[in-house]
């Protein structure tokens, strides 16, 4: 399965994260379909200079329904 065809599936938006990540480095919000080549490139490319991995996975992103915190 491709990012792109898993994104359509889960529904937008989505975060893509590096799977050897943390601090936020390979992290990407992504809210359209339009986004999704550029931010996997993106994700990519910064988890394998930060990491030495450039493996990513797609969640959907969560939104907040009271906004207060």
């Amino acid at each position: 399965v491709t990012g792109e065809k898993l994104a359509d599936e889960i529904g937008y938006p989505v975060m893509i994260k590096a799977s050897a990540g943390g601090g936020g480095k390979g992290m990407r919000l992504v809210k359209e379909e339009s986004q999704i080549l550029s931010s996997l490139r993106g994700a990519r490319s910064e988890a394998k200079a930060a990491f030495g991995n450039d493996a990513v996975y797609i969640d959907r992103k969560s939104t907040r329904l009271n906004s207060s915190h």
